[in-house]
């Protein structure tokens, strides 16, 4: 009797240290989920400073389109929608806000002048800091005459991130032919 009752333990016992290492510990899981968590906050840290930093660029993208469109509006004498431009088209201009430096606007010119786009800025209202904009050299705004006359000087735009951790700046240049050239980041 008493050898039965040591062969069911036995097997109790085996039986409970097979169901042991079927699973996993607490401790195993609670190291787990850490190491877990912390390798999503690395991620989630380099995807905010990637898109932080792409900030820049797109700002610069979207002025060096508008520089080209104005350009290229010019040049075909597009008026279309404004009477007030027969035989006194002027071209188009882009004017940097250079008050708060938050925005860049396309006008078409003729009798009177036509705003067609306003674009802000990037602005981050939980740090108070935005992207500025200011013509460095040359003439605000910049004028693209019609027939491909040339500008009245070559003008820089310098687009500035004021945010610490990146505080980068990039260079916009149009020359008197008025091409458009979009240069590279730079601390500044």
């Amino acid at each position: 009797m008493v050898l039965i009752y040591r062969v069911i333990i036995v097997k109790v016992l085996m039986a409970k240290n097979k169901l042991r290492r079927n699973g996993f510990t607490l401790i195993e899981l609670i190291i787990v989920v850490g190491i877990m968590t912390f390798l999503s906050g690395l991620m989630l840290a380099t995807y905010n400073s990637y898109t932080e930093s792409k900030t820049l660029d797109q700002t610069a993208s979207g002025i060096v389109d508008l520089l080209t469109q104005a350009r290229n509006k010019a040049a075909a004498g597009d008026t279309v929608g404004y009477s007030d431009c027969s035989g006194s088209f002027g071209g188009y201009n882009i004017y940097i806000n250079q008050v708060n430096a938050a925005s860049y606007t396309l006008n078409l010119l003729c009798t009177s002048t036509h705003i067609i786009q306003t674009t802000n800025l990037p602005y981050k209202t939980s740090i108070g800091d935005w992207i500025l904009a200011t013509v460095t050299v040359g003439n605000n705004p910049i004028v693209f005459g019609p027939l491909n006359t040339p500008i009245a000087a070559s003008t820089t735009i310098q687009l500035k991130d004021k945010r610490i951790s990146l505080n980068n700046c990039l260079l916009i240049t149009v020359t008197v032919p008025g091409i458009i050239n979009q240069g590279t980041k730079f601390s500044c």
